[in-house]
């Protein structure tokens, strides 16, 4: 009974402060493979700040993660016209890879200097740092997609 508690206890944590050390919290898919990174992983591509405003936040948010088109070109994505990001809801959506260099968007790691807890719209969040103005346009808001767990190429 005591062990069962403990374990319920362990998972609660693990859900509410995100995933652990090492553990793939995002997977890549081409027609012939896939690739799984950790936070690790993503971060040896490199990391940028932007601060930018969502329409779901209030004023000026940094987020720090990785360039989207650095994960692209880590995955071989470079001839992909569309990817299609999917949250762990399986909620999807498509994006152009074009949108990535165009508007400079990063899969967000960190929030205000705090990893990213699935509570928190983690463990990653795809980030157009655009002005409020720009959010407002359906498309980019639609792109923004949070709790992002696989990008598939299409």
């Amino acid at each position: 009974m005591i062990r069962t508690f403990i374990a319920l206890l362990l998972l609660a944590a693990t859900a509410t402060l995100g995933w652990a050390q090492g553990e793939t919290v995002l997977t890549v898919r081409t027609e012939s493979a896939a690739r799984t990174f950790s936070v690790a992983d993503l971060e040896k591509l490199g990391t940028v700040e932007v601060t930018t405003t969502t329409p779901w936040t209030e004023g000026p948010q940094t987020f720090r993660g990785v360039p989207a088109t650095a994960l692209i070109a880590a995955t071989g994505l470079d001839g992909a016209k569309i990817v299609r990001a999917v949250a762990l809801n399986d909620y999807a959506v498509e994006i152009p890879v074009a949108d990535f260099a165009a508007h400079e968007v990063i899969v967000a790691i960190y929030h205000n200097g705090n990893r990213m807890r699935v509570r928190d719209k983690g463990p990653l969040w795809i980030v157009y740092p655009a002005a409020a103005s720009d959010h407002a346009a359906p498309e980019i808001r639609d792109r923004m997609i949070w709790q992002l767990k696989e990008i598939v190429a299409r």
